[in-house]
């Protein structure tokens, strides 16, 4: 993706404090973010504006990560749009979950990211 002057951001994740922490990184960049708790209403989000990049929480609830990439890689129109997935978890919370597996699926470059690490991921990701 070339590089984008004004950056829509989906971010989707469950928790709330992680979800504040996170816009509050994001906002402060100047980047427009749309927040969403689950996967519906990340996916409306898409229907409704024009995304630029993807921020999936990797812990939501009952295999909802992996079925909203799954929707997201499908779309024709989403299909290449880079995504995040965003790690707040320890290893053997990832080994379980079977995380490098997902990303592999979803076709994911940048996986595994920590709030240390997220302003870079994503000014990597926009600008290829």
């Amino acid at each position: 993706m070339s590089k984008v002057e004004r950056l829509n951001i989906l971010l989707l994740v469950k928790n709330q404090e992680l979800r504040q922490l996170y816009h509050e990184i994001l906002v402060s960049e100047g980047w427009e973010i749309i927040i969403a708790d689950e996967a519906a209403k990340a996916l409306l989000a898409l229907i409704a504006h024009q995304i630029n990049l993807i921020i999936v929480d990797a812990k939501l609830s009952n295999q909802e990560t992996e079925r909203f990439l799954e929707i997201v890689r499908r779309k024709p129109e989403w299909k290449k749009l880079p995504i995040i997935l965003l790690d707040y978890v320890d290893r053997q919370d990832i080994a379980d979950m079977k995380i490098d597996d997902l990303c592999i699926a979803a076709h994911l470059d940048t996986h595994l990211i920590t709030p240390n690490q997220l302003v870079k991921a994503v000014t990597a990701a926009v600008n290829g």
